[in-house]
């Protein structure tokens, strides 16, 4: 076997488990999102004058965004260290109707909320999985790797 007939394989790229691991930091943050919104929100939808079921469904769908949001990110973060592209698309879609969402409410202003907060991390975040999407690699590998003999 000559040194010539050898094929280099390039290192894997790392960027994926460091998009894992920001996945289950990004998906606990929005799990706790969603859990605020509920315990804000709860005593209206429970307790309070019965609203129509309009208005019911209104109070739950941040908290739901933000629940499903959540939860693809921890599900997913597994198969996204293994650089499975189909996660990288799944987690994209999800943060992208988190960043959505919370870009709304920034315009929208709504007082005492740390909106600003959660919409820095999952623009961040998003643009970290775009990144990766569009080829970004870690560690950054030379375009022509020669087999030296």
């Amino acid at each position: 076997m000559s040194v010539s007939s050898l094929i280099r394989q390039s290192p894997r790229n790392a960027l994926y488990p460091v998009v894992a691991v920001c996945g289950v930091l990004m998906g606990t943050l929005l799990l706790a999102g969603a859990a605020g919104h509920f315990a804000a929100t709860w005593p209206v939808l429970d307790g309070g004058p019965q609203p129509e079921l309009r208005a019911r469904l209104a109070l739950m769908l941040p908290g739901v965004i933000l629940l499903v949001s959540g939860m693809i990110n921890v599900a997913i973060c597994a198969v996204l260290w293994l650089g499975k592209r189909w996660s990288l698309h799944m987690a994209i879609v999800a943060n992208l109707i988190a960043v959505s969402y919370f870009a709304y409410l920034f315009s929208r202003g709504v007082p005492d909320h740390p909106i600003g907060l959660f919409l820095g991390f999952t623009t961040s975040y998003l643009m970290l999985l775009a990144g990766l999407r569009l080829g970004l690699t870690w560690p950054a590998v030379p375009q022509h790797q020669g087999v030296s003999p």
